[in-house]
């Protein structure tokens, strides 16, 4: 009974997920440096940019490999907050990305 009220660890919010989702794996694209937790990841494997379609949200940074591509650990659907979301650096999440991630079963919500 002593380790009944031992502290094994905790869980810390992070912003990114409201209410999380089944997830699965992905080719993730070669030459694309360290990609962040919350990555929104285009049908290609890229970070999302101008042109693209958002597919999938990365589930934790992930390095890709200047040559070869990577497995990223991706969430398939869900419900998230959009502020959290990480894309291109010259490019802004749009109402259509999020449009298009809710075709494939992620919601996209501002945070309350």
């Amino acid at each position: 009974m002593s380790l009944l009220n031992k502290d094994y660890g905790s869980v810390d919010y992070d912003n990114l997920v409201n209410r999380s989702g089944e997830v699965g794996s992905i080719q993730l694209a070669a030459g694309q440096g360290i990609l962040a937790k919350g990555s929104v990841i285009d049908t290609t494997g890229m970070l999302l940019k101008n042109g693209a379609t958002a597919a999938y949200i990365l589930c934790d940074e992930t390095e890709t490999d200047d040559t070869e591509t990577v497995i990223g650990i991706v969430y398939k659907n869900g419900n998230f907050v959009r502020n959290s979301l990480v894309v291109a650096s010259e490019y802004t999440f749009t109402d259509a990305d999020a449009d298009n991630l809710r075709d494939v079963g992620i919601i996209v919500e501002t945070a309350q």
